[in-house]
This record gives C-alpha cells, sequence and structure tokens, in this order.
C-alpha cells in the first residue's frame, strides 16, 4: 500500500528543507566573516540576499574595520561588466567566491582577471575537488580553499 503525504507534510517538509538550506548558509556566511576579520580588503560575493544580510550582521557583531566589500549577486552582478568595476579599488588582491558557480561562469572570471590584473588570488568555500576550481587554478588564479565539508 502506498501512502501519499498530505498537503500539511509537504508544507511541513518544505519549510524544514528552507531551514536547513539557511543553516547551511549560515554556517558558509560565518566562514567568511572569519576570513574577512583576517582579511578587510577582501570582495566577498554571495549568492543570496539572505546570506549577504547574514554576513553583514557578522561584520557588524564583529565590529570588523575597515568594513569589507560585501555584494549579494543579485544586486552587482546584473549587468556584471557595467557595475562591477565601480566597486574593485587598487588595494583589493584577494577574492573570496561562495558558491561561485551560482554565479559566475569560468568565461566570465577570464575577463574578469584581464580586466582586473592586480587580483590573482581567490579563496574558495568549496570543496578541492571541485572542477570549478581546479580550472581556475590552470587559468592562473591562486587558488585557496577553507570551510570544506560546511
Amino acid at each position: 500500500m502506498r501512502i501519499t503525504p498530505t498537503k500539511w507534510q509537504l508544507e511541513f517538509a518544505e519549510s524544514k528543507s528552507r531551514s536547513l538550506v539557511a543553516i547551511a548558509q549560515q554556517r558558509r556566511g560565518k566562514t567568511i566573516a572569519a576570513l574577512l576579520a583576517a582579511k578587510p580588503q577582501s570582495v566577498v560575493c554571495v549568492p543570496t540576499y539572505e546570506q549577504f544580510l547574514y554576513c553583514m550582521m557578522l561584520v557588524d557583531i564583529l565590529a570588523i574595520s575597515p568594513s569589507p566589500h560585501i555584494y549579494p549577486v543579485s544586486q552587482v552582478f546584473i549587468g556584471f561588466s557595467q557595475d562591477f568595476p565601480c566597486y574593485v579599488s587598487d588595494n583589493i588582491t584577494e577574492i573570496i567566491l561562495d558558491e561561485p558557480h551560482l554565479m559566475f561562469s569560468i568565461q566570465d572570471l577570464v575577463k574578469w582577471r584581464q580586466k582586473f590584473p592586480g587580483i590573482v588570488k581567490v579563496i574558495g568555500t568549496e570543496p578541492q575537488g571541485s572542477m570549478y576550481y581546479s580550472l581556475l587554478g590552470v587559468l592562473g588564479w591562486d587558488v585557496m580553499y577553507v570551510g570544506e565539508g560546511d
């Protein structure tokens, strides 16, 4: 006999699923906030507006100064080539990419590297086995991995 879930059960499962995603994003947010405390001249790109708000809250709590450059992808990277350069200053040499495959194609990063040759280091929060990061290394980016398994 097959049991079909009720509408309430489906809604509950969906709400639990959203909660688990939010928790996972918060754990990554903590990793990023810790990195920012050590590297305040980095640029941080996060995939959701909720994660952006969470990171900013952590920055306030930790009183990180100077204030890091954290941007939600939906606000910054629509119109990537026009909008992004105004956020990058000459003294920024590192970028923290959280879930970059949600935000950038490899072609985007190749163009970005050509436009800003001083930005050469990527601090990634994806597992080291990621094909995406392996390809960035082949393309000449200095890749460091943190938060593996978050």
